[in-house]
């Protein structure tokens, strides 16, 4: 039981500072490493699947095609921007 719980805390605590971490360096923030599928194209669910801060909470302003997808180009032209 103590062996579960401790492994349980320690992946909580990976997940939290891999979403801090991202969330501290956007420029840092690779499209292949979210692209889960390899489509060339960021979907909410591969997004939220991520653990990207970055790319969850600015979803929306980075489809710019409003189709409910981030290609690679939306994807670059918003870094761009944020630099």
């Amino acid at each position: 039981m103590k062996k579960t719980l401790l492994i349980v805390l320690l992946a909580g605590l990976t997940t939290a500072s891999t979403y801090a971490e991202t969330a501290a360096k956007p420029a840092k923030i690779k499209f292949k490493k979210i692209d889960a599928n390899r489509d060339g194209l960021i979907s909410k669910t591969e997004a939220q699947k991520s653990f990207n801060k970055v790319v969850i909470d600015n979803f929306d302003a980075m489809d710019t095609g409003k189709d409910n997808y981030i290609s690679k180009k939306e994807f670059k032209a918003y870094m761009k921007k944020q630099k």
